[in-house]
């Protein structure tokens, strides 16, 4: 299930895909490191997710995936939301 949601997420072309995808992947209680690392590649690289980072829903979702990620991806991300 959270391959399938990770995949639509970083195939999605709509900012409506991005906010149904966000709100699925909110249901997930735990994201393993490489599933984070993934997350953060498809909000740094998809235009579309890119682009509404900042809307409620995806900021708080990202958010939260990097609060405990220590790495130079989650930092590039935390610099995004600092802007």
């Amino acid at each position: 299930m959270k391959k399938s949601l990770l995949l639509n997420l970083e195939e999605s072309g709509s900012f409506r895909t991005t906010h149904t995808v966000i709100a699925e992947l909110r249901k997930v209680d735990y994201w393993s490191p490489d599933e984070i690392d993934w997350l953060i590649d498809i909000a740094l690289s998809n235009s579309q997710v890119n682009h509404i980072l900042t809307d409620d829903d995806v900021a708080r979702f990202y958010k939260s995936i990097i609060e405990g990620a220590h790495n130079k991806k989650a930092e590039e991300l935390r610099e995004v939301f600092k802007e």
